[in-house]
């Protein structure tokens, strides 16, 4: 569900329907997550938009309250945020209204979702594979294997048939990451090729 939430934003024309530190709206990430320090003494936690925005002679106020004097490193993430909202400009819609971050026309489709969430679940997985050494170590373990079989079962494997058996192990030790649960045997089988030769 949160990797969902990733892929939504919102245009502001009033600012009454999303919160300003909760929702992502100026950017794709809420404003809590790039601000933490900031939002942790903020007065105007769940408040909407329109209760923290004003406008005065065409240029929009932001009213920032918080519980107590800044520190440092906090004065400069108001700094930050400040400069992020002064480049801020009302979206010409009637209302606010969500965005879909995943496709180019920011409408949602389950295709656009299942894509980009298949993409990241494949880039995750390969760099764990990569990482972890993962690819050699199911090289070299096949190979002893094969080697075995051949030694003392006279036994051959065809070069496809042991290349399989490489992918499958990688894609066995993997898999028993919590992360890596959902992930399914094809993701391995079917991106190796940039698995190895463009690895993440």
């Amino acid at each position: 569900m949160e990797e969902f939430k990733q892929g939504i934003s919102h245009s502001i024309a009033d600012g009454t329907k999303v919160h300003f530190w909760e929702d992502a709206w100026i950017s794709k990430i809420p404003l809590f997550t790039l601000f933490p320090a900031i939002y942790s003494v903020s007065n105007s936690k769940n408040l909407k938009i329109a209760e923290v925005m004003s406008m005065d002679n065409g240029n929009l106020d932001w009213s920032l309250n918080f519980s107590r004097r800044l520190y440092d490193h906090e004065v400069a993430e108001v700094t930050d945020l400040l400069t992020l909202l002064h480049n801020f400009q009302l979206g010409d819609t009637p209302e606010d209204r969500r965005i879909w971050c995943w496709s180019k026309n920011e409408t949602f489709s389950v295709k656009s979702a299942y894509m980009h969430l298949h993409a990241t679940e494949k880039g995750m997985f390969g760099q764990c594979l990569w990482k972890r050494q993962v690819i050699p170590a199911a090289i070299v373990w096949s190979i002893w294997l094969e080697r075995n079989q051949r030694t003392f079962g006279e036994v051959e494997n065809e070069m496809g048939r042991l290349a399989n058996s490489i992918k499958v192990m990688a894609f066995r030790w993997v898999s028993q990451e919590e992360e890596f649960k959902r992930v399914t045997v094809d993701v391995i089988l079917g991106n190796w090729k940039s698995f190895i030769f463009d690895p993440p």
